[in-house]
């Protein structure tokens, strides 16, 4: 077997991006070839709470390391802080960073509130950029970043998003984006209008003193605008209730979306949907007049539908109507969206008439959370014994026990009634 040192250094470098950095740097002990070998590693990452006992014995390995580091591009850095000096330096770092080329900057932390340098938001080689944690985002006017095409961020503070929109705006090569605001309930003055832009995620959660969300509704909604006409994946999960408002009414290139909104936002964002979606997931806290009268999803195969909200059932009569190419059908429970505990006014009504994708199309049906109410049995024989066509049909309930105790769960006949001829039945209730 070769000796890892008969390696060449190119080989031996691209090894050592692998490995923790605090071990990486420890190989200048090797031998007198290893001394500057990992100053050409091009990915470093800095964990404080794994790595390092002393707080400032952190900060001076950190300075040393970067100081050191000799490669002409940094192809990615990550800090992970606590607390101590860390924060103190964190500056210093990332204007090094900047010098040295960096492409990807990955920032957390978790305890005490960090300024990031003006000079981190006119970088013109940063690609990737996250952000999570106590971070002030005061991004200053003269902001252009030329070359970033993801960006993620997650914030644990009320923020400036209005500096943030300017931000965006600035951006002109952007691709995916993702925003995520706890502990606050404002995301006001959030404005996405990135004509690049193809993966957009949103997400609000409200967090109460010992860490449960919970949704807060008031009269003064704010408002987050999308204008995003190349968008192809979209995902929006928010506690909050914010309005969302699509420019131009233009999602036409939208092929996946995982929609949690108010009735209004989820209503205005079906309709923009029709033409285009293929894969789509609703979990809204209210189901009950958010379908777009009229209309059909001619793309549409994939529906996932939250069985914990209001007015699930009408919602998915209309869907079943409207969409007519669907191959998979997934009904999930959610215990955070449902008032389980109180009697259910929701009852099945079929469609007129036999939907057509029940009897050319629909293959897969997979129930997660079936809670075994007279509701759910009257939906699961509807769609059992009318999907002519299904391959595989899933009922589970085993994960909600504490739902399932609440109800006299109905007893399913047997043989259960099957349409299809080829159709895999597994029952776990």
């Amino acid at each position: 077997m070769s000796n890892i040192n008969d390696l060449p250094d190119d080989l031996l470098v691209k090894i050592l991006s692998y490995i923790p950095t605090k071990d990486v740097v420890g190989t200048c002990l090797l031998s007198k070839r290893w001394e500057s070998l990992w100053t050409h590693v091009t990915r470093l990452e800095y964990d404080q709470e794994h790595h390092y006992a002393r707080r400032t014995g952190f900060s001076r390995f950190v300075d040393k390391s970067l100081l050191s580091h000799q490669a002409s591009l940094l192809e990615s850095l990550h800090f992970k802080l606590k607390s101590g000096y860390a924060y103190r330096d964190i500056g210093l770092w990332i204007r090094t960073a900047i010098n040295r080329r960096i492409r990807e900057l990955t920032l957390e932390c978790s305890e005490i509130l960090i300024h990031l340098p003006s000079r981190l938001f006119t970088c013109e080689t940063l690609v990737i950029l996250k952000l999570k944690g106590w971070i002030d985002l005061n991004i200053p006017l003269t902001a252009s970043l030329p070359s970033l095409k993801t960006l993620h961020i997650v914030l644990l503070r009320k923020s400036n998003y209005e500096s943030f929109s300017r931000l965006l705006s600035n951006c002109p090569v952007l691709d995916d984006l993702m925003v995520e605001q706890r502990r606050s309930n404002d995301m006001s003055k959030l404005n996405v209008s990135v004509p690049s832009l193809q993966r957009l995620s949103i997400r609000t959660v409200i967090e109460s003193e010992n860490g449960l969300s919970y949704f807060i509704d008031d009269k003064n909604i704010p408002k987050v605008e999308i204008n995003a006409p190349s968008l192809k994946y979209l995902n929006i999960d928010d506690d909050r209730g914010n309005d969302f408002d699509v420019i131009n009414k233009d999602l036409h290139q939208v092929v996946e979306a995982r929609i949690k909104a108010n009735e209004t936002s989820t209503k205005d964002f079906l309709r923009y949907l029709t033409s285009s979606v293929k894969s789509l997931s609703l979990s809204s806290l209210k189901l009950e007049d958010v379908y777009p009268t009229g209309s059909f999803f001619i793309q549409l195969v994939h529906l996932e539908i939250c069985t914990s909200t209001n007015g699930w059932l009408k919602l998915l009569a209309n869907m079943l109507e409207g969409s007519l190419k669907l191959r998979v059908l997934k009904l999930f429970y959610v215990r955070e969206h449902s008032n389980w505990w109180m009697p259910s006014f929701d009852r099945w009504d079929p469609p007129s008439s036999v939907p057509s994708c029940m009897v050319s199309s629909l293959e897969t049906l997979e129930w997660r959370g079936y809670l075994g109410r007279e509701i759910e049995f009257e939906l699961m024989i509807y769609l059992l014994k009318h999907s002519l066509c299904l391959k595989t049909a899933i009922v589970t309930s085993n994960e909600f026990k504490g739902a399932e105790e609440m109800y006299q769960m109905v007893e399913v006949p047997a043989p259960v009634p099957v349409g299809s001829k080829i159709c895999k039945l597994v029952f776990d209730v």
